[in-house]
């Protein structure tokens, strides 16, 4: 779908390699925090796990707690090798995984833990709710992903485009956070919702905290297409990598490559 685009329709999308928000160094120091966060979230876990109503609870921890082992020890062996080329792709992809590990997944596992612990809550009704949540997180992955193909084919994410990506003026626009909003209220009533029909005591402690968690979950899903597209540019444009010296590579590198490849096809047609 993306192979007849060029790298000029990303360039938008290069902007954090070329501001070093997102080298391989700084990469490098979000995995290392990231790893040590995720120890405090799993410690949480293993808190709420213990008096749990959570079908197989103590089943999901260890699994979960496994993936995060292996994320931490990838993760260590990458913040070192990370000068080389296909080292940064790899490096790149683990930011991603570990990002939505730490928000995604622990705030969904923290989120029914928690809900476990509700006195009167049954099993049932925590499957039928994360089923809900998932539901909502998908619609808005899929909404966003929709949307994002289309902004590129229109050119949205070239430099200086009219329509607007200068990064900002999309951003402030009401309407990218739409299904983000919409799936996120909509997953909150339907979880407040079950609960006040079937849970005869509620702490507001409990509500806040879905509310916030629905909407890190969301937020981080509506993201996600974003961080696989650039993924994307990364594996197939050598401008999106950085050169031994640290050095973002020029987009001529790509254009280039192009130009001499037409060349030759011209030139065994004729």
């Amino acid at each position: 779908m993306l192979k007849k685009l060029t790298v000029h329709d990303f360039l938008v999308l290069r902007e954090p390699f070329e501001s070093g928000r997102q080298s391989p160094g700084s990469l490098g120091v979000a995995l290392i925090l990231g790893s040590l966060l995720q120890i405090l979230m799993l410690t949480i876990e293993h808190y709420l796990m213990k008096p749990n109503y959570y079908p197989n609870a103590a089943e999901i921890f260890k699994y979960h707690l496994c993936f995060s082992l292996v994320l931490t020890i990838l993760s260590l062996v990458y913040v070192i090798s990370h000068r080389n080329i296909r080292s940064q792709r790899i490096q790149y992809l683990l930011s991603i995984v570990v990002s939505h590990n730490l928000s995604t997944i622990s705030f969904l596992i923290l989120m029914i833990f928690l809900l476990g612990t509700v006195d009167g809550i049954s099993p049932s009704l925590l499957q039928n709710l994360t089923k809900g949540i998932l539901l909502c997180g998908a619609i808005v992955f899929l909404i966003t992903s929709i949307r994002f193909y289309i902004l590129l084919k229109k050119g949205a994410y070239r430099k200086g485009s009219k329509t607007g990506l200068l990064r900002g003026k999309l951003e402030k626009n009401i309407g990218a956070y739409l299904p983000t909003l919409i799936a996120s209220g909509t997953g909150i009533s339907l979880i407040i919702h079950a609960l006040v029909r079937n849970v005869t005591r509620l702490d507001l402690d409990v509500i806040t905290f879905v509310l916030i968690a629905v909407l890190i979950i969301n937020t981080m899903l509506f993201v996600l297409p974003e961080q696989l597209v650039i993924l994307y540019c990364k594996y197939r444009f050598l401008s999106f990598n950085f050169d031994q010296n640290g050095n973002l590579y020029s987009v001529s590198k790509d254009t280039k490559g192009k130009k001499k490849n037409g060349n030759r096809k011209k030139t065994a047609h004729i």
